[in-house]
C-alpha cells in the first residue's frame, strides 16, 4: 500500500495494466474489458475550514469518469463511495462521513463504455478536529460512549456561539462531519433533500432570532443564502424554525406585531403587541404565503398583563403534519395550535385552553420542537416549567372525537431539567433522542426516560436531530451512466 502523511497528495499513476469488473450483486453483468483506462495523477486536499471532507482531483484520458471507493484502514468491509464526476479528462470528486485522527484507504475508479479501471490502494490519515470544535463536542468528555452503538444512524446538532459550527456525530458519539460559519447558527435541520437548512444571524439578533436563510449540501456548497431584514420582499426577522416543504419551498417563523389601543391595560393608545407569523419563500427568495396568529386571535383580549405585549406567543416551532397544515408550538402560552395551510384558519388548538379532553398527565408546560413522528402522533419536548421536570412527550390525538391521550411519557432526571430550548425525536421504537439544551446533554433514553447514552456539550445545543443517514445515500456504478442506489 502507499502510505500518505499528510493531506495533500500527488500521485503520477503508470497506465494500469489490467481492467477490474468487481463482482457486486448490485453490479450488471458488463463484458469484460478489452482495453485499460488511463490515470495519470491524483491529488488529495481538504475542503475549506472541514478537515474532514476531502477532495479527491484526477488526471484521466479523454472522455472518462471517475468515483472514489475509501474505508477505515482496518475495516475493508464497510467502505463508501463518492459521487460519480462528470465525463471529461480534469475531475473532483468528495469523500465525507470521516473520523478525526483515523487512518483511511482509498481507490480511484476510472469509468468508461461499461468498463472501470480500478487504481492501487492509498493510504491516508485524517487530520484532528479544530479546537472550537473539539471544545464544542469533545467525546472524552462523554459519559456511556462504549464502542457498542444503542442505535444506528447519526445525530445532527449545531453550535450557536460563534463561529457557527454544524455538527454530524455517528452512533459511536464520534464528530464525522461538520461545517463552519463565521455568524450565529440559531437553528439548523437536515432536510428530505439531504441538505442543511439553518437560521444564521449576528451578534445583534437576541436567542433564536436571525436574518439569513442558509441551505448548503453536505460538501459545504451554498444551496440558498437569503437576506430577510432589509429585504423589499421580506422585510423580516425569523427566528426559531425554517423547513423546507413538499414543494421544496422554505416555511419560516416571523416576528410580528400590531398596533392596539392597551389603556385599559394601563397602556397607551397606540401601543404594540408583539406575537409571531408563518412565511412560506421560494428558493429565490420571494414571499408566497404568510399568515400572522393576528389573523385568528384578538391579543388585546387575550393579554392579562401589559408585560405580555411584549412577546405574547413566543412561537419556537412549527412543522408540517402529514394533511399537509401546520404544527406551531407557542411556548408562553403552552398550546400547539394547527393552522390550514392555505386558508390560514385556526383548525384546533392543544394545550391549557385548547380543543380537546385529556387527561392531567398530558398537559404540558412550555414546550418546543411539537411535530407528528414516525408512529402517527403529536411529539414534543416538554420542558416541564410548571412541575421543574423534562420530558419527551407523544400524544395520540383523535381529531375527530377532540380527544388527547398519552402514548410516550419519558421524564429526564430533575438536573437535567431545561427551563428553556430542547428538543425530543423518536430514533426508532425502542430509543429517543432528547436534548437537555440548559444542562448542555443530548441524551438517548427508552420509552420511560431511562438513559442509555450521555453526550455533554461545551456550549449551548439548542435542539438534536436523529438522522438514519447523511449525505449522498448513493452507490454509483456504470450502467450507461445510471446511478443505481447503495444497497
Amino acid at each position: 500500500m502507499d502510505s500518505i502523511n499528510s493531506w495533500v497528495l500527488l500521485i503520477l499513476l503508470v497506465l494500469v495494466t489490467a481492467c477490474r469488473i468487481e463482482k457486486k450483486q448490485d453490479y450488471v453483468n458488463y463484458r469484460e474489458c478489452l482495453f485499460s483506462l488511463e490515470i495519470k495523477k491524483i491529488e488529495l486536499s481538504n475542503v475549506g475550514k472541514n478537515v474532514l471532507l476531502l477532495n479527491i482531483s484526477v488526471i484521466t484520458e479523454p472522455d472518462v469518469s471517475v468515483y472514489a471507493k475509501y474505508w477505515k484502514k482496518e475495516d475493508s468491509t464497510n467502505s463508501r463511495y463518492s459521487e460519480l464526476s462528470r465525463v471529461g479528462a480534469s475531475h473532483t470528486v468528495k469523500i465525507y462521513n470521516l473520523e478525526p485522527d483515523n487512518s483511511y484507504r482509498f481507490q480511484v475508479v476510472a469509468v468508461k463504455n461499461n468498463c472501470q479501471t480500478v487504481s492501487k490502494v492509498y493510504d491516508f490519515k485524517s487530520i484532528k478536529l479544530p479546537i472550537w470544535v473539539d471544545n464544542y463536542y469533545k467525546k472524552d468528555k462523554n459519559n456511556n460512549l462504549d464502542s457498542i452503538p444503542v442505535f444506528n444512524g447519526y445525530i445532527h446538532a449545531y453550535m450557536r456561539e460563534k463561529p457557527g459550527i454544524f455538527l454530524i456525530i455517528n452512533n459511536r458519539g464520534n464528530v464525522v462531519w461538520y461545517h463552519q460559519v463565521s455568524e450565529h447558527v440559531k437553528m439548523s435541520h437536515y432536510t428530505q433533500r439531504n441538505t442543511f437548512l439553518a437560521i444564521i444571524g449576528t451578534d445583534q439578533h437576541h436567542r433564536a432570532y436571525g436574518n439569513r436563510i442558509l441551505e448548503i449540501n453536505v460538501y459545504g456548497d451554498t444551496i440558498a443564502n437569503i437576506l430577510t431584514e432589509d429585504n423589499p420582499h421580506i422585510n423580516k426577522t425569523i427566528h426559531h424554525e425554517v423547513l423546507l416543504d413538499s414543494a421544496y419551498n422554505y416555511v419560516v417563523l416571523t416576528k410580528e406585531f400590531k398596533i392596539f389601543d392597551l389603556t385599559p391595560l394601563g397602556g397607551v393608545r397606540e401601543d404594540t403587541i408583539w406575537s409571531d407569523g408563518i412565511m412560506v419563500l421560494t428558493p429565490e427568495g420571494n414571499k408566497i404565503w404568510e399568515w400572522t396568529v393576528f389573523d385568528v386571535a384578538n391579543l388585546p383580549e387575550k393579554l392579562k398583563t401589559l408585560e405580555e405585549r411584549k412577546d405574547w406567543s413566543h412561537a419556537n416551532s412549527v412543522s408540517i403534519d402529514t394533511d399537509g397544515n401546520y404544527l406551531i408550538s407557542f411556548f408562553h402560552i403552552s398550546e400547539i395550535w394547527k393552522v390550514n395551510a392555505k386558508t390560514g384558519e385556526l383548525i384546533w388548538k392543544l394545550g391549557i385552553e385548547g380543543d380537546f379532553a385529556m387527561p392531567e398527565e398530558a398537559y404540558f408546560s412550555g414546550q418546543h420542537a411539537v411535530h407528528r413522528n414516525a408512529e402517527g402522533d403529536i411529539m414534543l419536548f416538554d420542558n416541564g416549567i410548571k412541575n421543574k421536570t423534562s420530558r419527551a412527550l407523544s400524544l395520540a390525538v383523535d381529531e375527530n372525537k377532540m380527544e388527547a391521550e398519552v402514548v410516550l411519557n419519558a421524564p429526564l432526571p430533575k438536573e437535567l431539567y431545561s427551563r428553556r430550548m430542547g428538543s425530543a425525536y423518536l430514533i426508532d421504537s425502542a430509543n429517543i433522542l432528547q436534548t437537555s439544551a440548559m444542562a448542555d446533554f443530548v441524551l438517548v433514553t427508552d420509552r420511560h426516560g431511562k438513559i442509555k447514552r450521555k453526550m455533554r456539550f461545551g456550549s449551548l445545543t439548542y435542539r438534536a436531530e436523529y438522522l438514519t443517514d447523511f449525505g449522498l445515500k448513493r452507490f454509483y456504478k456504470v450502467d450507461n451512466r445510471k446511478r443505481i442506489k447503495q444497497p
